[in-house]
């Protein structure tokens, strides 16, 4: 948040990305971030990365990129937490998140999430 109390984007991170660099779905490209953000790839060590060559349902009004969506991680461990944590920022900093997630693995007819 600004001083004003108006929000200001600290970052966007796909987390599942198959690379290590940043990224950016601009228009032109399928699955394209409408408002042509960069994307910063969240990963670790003990989580293996999974997609989908599914479409994606995105179709709200966060317009996430279909790219983004499609790509997840998973813990190597399955019976393993999966921890996601901002570092280096000040106490005092406030923070609003968002978190989206897509269904991109297909359930067998007994399994449950």
């Amino acid at each position: 948040m600004t001083e004003s109390g108006s929000l200001q984007t600290f970052l966007r991170e796909g987390i599942g990305s198959f690379s290590n660099q940043s990224l950016r779905y601009g228009s032109g490209v399928y699955g394209a971030d409408v408002f042509d953000c960069i994307w910063l790839p969240y990963n670790s060590e003990n989580w293996s990365h999974i997609r989908t060559n599914n479409s994606i349902d995105n179709d709200n009004e966060f317009k996430l990129p279909e790219n983004v969506m499609a790509m997840a991680s998973v813990p190597t461990d399955p019976d393993a937490h999966m921890n996601i944590s901002l570092t280096g920022l000040r106490i005092t900093s406030r923070f609003y998140v968002f978190l989206h997630f897509s269904e991109i693995q297909e359930l067998d007819p007994n399994d449950t999430r």
